[in-house]
């Protein structure tokens, strides 16, 4: 039994009086006999959708309607999901008979559909009688892998294994013999400066081990493509900046993702030009456009080549070890190819996301991570080449590439710790690749800008700065920060990542928006209306809960994030450059806004926002109408005025010396590395 899972499994004895088929009103011979929580390209359900799955065994001697049973993903909340009753040509299993129900939370779609979906980052699914209490079967399982199925082998056995050719309502069969360990390295991802010979090795007795050193992912046999990589046999000599990716396999095993690690040369880094970054196998061309590969020698030019007399060659050793490090590695044509995504910057979506290995390390030694993931470009504008060079991206953290979430402690104290998403700025509009922002750049007002809004108590993306590398060479100053979609909004304020609707430049980007159209209809009716302006926020008129009341927004919230933007002087804003989040369920507290590109503010390309900017006079849609509506409101305008008063008064967060702390806090662990 593989170490990491825990079945619990109830003993089960069934005395069968009738004959035919048997009611299901107490414990009956039923057990979870198979599922799969990463179905990417396995089986279709009757919509020919790649759904997850649960597949139920009757293993009695007798047929078994099901009707009036529940199935739950948490053991805690056992009646979930009811198995529809009175449909006994759809719940009735025969004897060996299997069932199969799909966890897609599509539960108006025709068949058996849960109101749930499966997490591959592990939790539990459990069957219940129809006393919505008696507990038939459980399982709880960790880390699941895309199109891997998991079992009992032989059916109802006690014996559970992942299976690689999955069998959803049939016998399980050909089950893997195990799981083959990951690779070890005798040297770890870090700064080197010194030669030193690599070993990789693994636990698993007869298992062979391939590595490759030009980004592509060893024994990749996706597509039936031929196994590449080569055989390790001896230590591997490391003695310049490379990326040595490595895995091992063994026949009738299920593998492993691999593991990477990139060791760093700074003194190969320090002279990276557009010829060594050629001969590091990157293209002339991204398809027909000219790229600007290597450091800049008027800055960092060593033997006296810079225009400022060596005071930056000097330290840029230093500079390059004085924040984190992250390493991009990956397969060079589905970056930089013609249809890499690099090349292709302005395509989006799925079809536009590749295979990558991310890792993170720190100089001081703190342990980091190695992730294998999804890679798409980021951003609007800033997408095109004409814009800038300089792309932002993604990292999507899936289970057809490794683990359905990044789990580390990316962003310290008091932040979440598990991520689906990561974003990586590249600066953009406050960047010097962009020729508006030349003079007033700062790198740090989008950071800044979030963290003024936590400031207000609450929650609002977090983030760091880290040098970033792709497959070795040298790429700049990035910004990764966490991505306020439901599953941050689910982080931060709780409840399930599929119960909030996430909201972004006036468009669902999960759920929908009819308490979003709901919440703007209810601010219009408040704007002369105290007993609505309380209904916006499931309230009875003397500001009472009112569970018949919906709450919509959460006002408090949504004033101090305007306060925070207006401050600012958001050029860029209300209109777009917005996310709002609101949970579909009886204890929403309302929507909740948060920052995001906030680099047009605080005096950057001065045209757009000086720093006496009234934002109030841009274009006030969008994230801005709920403001349209209620300004007219005399308690809103009251609260509004209390906000103002707090935040820039008496030490509050606007005032000046708490700003000039705060940023110059920031400013300080970035400026070695700018």
């Amino acid at each position: 039994m593989p170490r990491f899972i825990k079945i619990l499994l109830f003993s089960l004895v069934l005395a069968v009086a009738l004959l035919g088929t048997v009611k299901a009103e107490r414990p009956l011979p039923l057990v979870i006999n198979e599922f799969m929580a990463s179905n990417n390209s396995s089986a279709r359900d009757p919509q020919s959708e790649y759904d997850d799955w649960i597949e139920i065994y009757n293993y009695g001697n007798d047929a078994i309607d099901i009707g009036g049973l529940y199935l739950t993903d948490n053991l805690t909340t056992p009646t979930k999901w009811r198995f529809p009753d009175g449909k006994p040509g759809v719940t009735t299993i025969d004897a060996g008979g299997y069932l199969l129900i799909w966890a897609d939370n599509d539960i108006g779609e025709s068949g058996l559909h849960a109101n749930f979906r499966l997490s591959a980052g592990g939790e539990e699914i459990g069957l219940f009688d129809s006393d919505g209490s008696t507990l038939i079967d459980s399982v709880v399982f960790d880390e699941q892998t895309a199109d891997v199925s998991y079992g009992r082998h032989p059916d109802a056995n006690d014996d559970w294994r992942f299976f690689g050719f999955p069998s959803p309502g049939g016998r399980n069969n050909n089950a893997y013999l195990g799981e083959v360990s990951e690779v070890e390295f005798s040297h770890k991802r870090g700064f080197y400066d010194a030669p030193v010979f690599v070993t990789i090795a693994t636990e698993t007795k007869d298992a062979v081990i391939y590595y490759t050193l030009d980004g592509t992912e060893p024994y990749n046999t996706t597509g039936g493509r031929f196994a590449g990589g080569t055989v390790y046999t001896n230590p591997i000599a490391i003695n310049k900046t490379t990326c040595l990716r490595a895995k091992a396999v063994k026949p009738g095993w299920k593998t492993t993702n691999g593991d990477a690690q990139t060791y760093i040369f700074l003194d190969d880094v320090i002279v990276q030009d557009s010829q060594a970054t050629l001969e590091a196998g990157f293209p002339s061309s991204w398809g027909g456009i000219s790229p600007d590969y290597g450091m800049d020698r008027d800055v960092i030019g060593q033997n006296m080549e810079d225009l400022f007399g060596g005071i930056y060659a000097a330290t840029i050793r230093d500079d390059l070890k004085s924040i984190p490090m992250m390493s991009i590695v990956m397969k060079i044509d589905d970056m930089f190819g013609s249809d890499g995504i690099y090349t292709r910057s302005t395509s989006q979506g799925i079809n536009w996301e590749r295979p990558a290995s991310v890792e993170l390390f720190h100089p001081d030694g703190r342990e980091g991570f190695q992730v294998s993931c999804g890679i798409r470009i980021h951003g609007g504008w800033f997408r095109s080449h004409n814009g800038t060079k300089k792309h932002s991206f993604r990292l999507l953290f899936k289970g057809i590439y490794g683990p359905t979430k990044l789990r580390y402690p990316l962003f310290g104290e008091g932040a979440a710790d598990s991520f689906e998403t990561i974003v990586l700025r590249a600066g953009a509009n406050d960047g010097y690749s962009w020729s508006s922002a030349r003079y007033t750049e700062q790198y740090t007002r989008d950071e800044f800008g979030r963290e003024l809004q936590r400031a207000t108590g609450h929650a609002s993306a977090h983030g760091i700065f880290v040098h970033l590398y792709i497959n070795g060479i040298y790429w700049g100053l990035y910004n990764p920060v966490e991505r306020p979609d439901n599953a941050f909004s689910a982080s931060y304020y709780g409840g399930e990542r599929d119960n909030w609707d996430a909201i972004h430049d006036n468009s669902a980007n999960e759920g929908d928006k009819t308490a979003w159209n709901q919440m703007i209809a209810k601010c219009q009716q408040a704007a002369n209306s105290n007993e609505v302006y309380q209904e916006l926020q499931g309230s009875n008129p003397d500001g009472t809960a009112n569970p018949s009341y919906p709450n919509l927004l959460d006002v408090t919230n949504y004033v101090d994030y305007l306060i925070v933007n207006l401050w600012g002087g958001n050029w860029d804003w209300p209109w777009k450059n917005w996310w709002a989040g609101r949970e579909r369920s009886d204890s929403s507290t309302g929507f909740k806004f948060y920052c995001w590109d906030y680099e047009n503010t605080m005096g950057n390309n001065l045209g757009r926002s000086p720093l006496n900017k009234n934002a109030l006079n841009n274009n006030f849609s969008q994230a801005g109408a709920p403001h349209q509506s209620l300004k007219q409101n005399a308690e809103y305008r009251l609260l509004f005025a209390d906000h103002v008063h707090k935040f820039f008064f008496n030490e509050g967060i606007l005032t000046p010396e708490s700003l000039i702390g705060r940023y110059a806090g920031l400013a300080a662990g970035v400026e070695r590395a700018i």
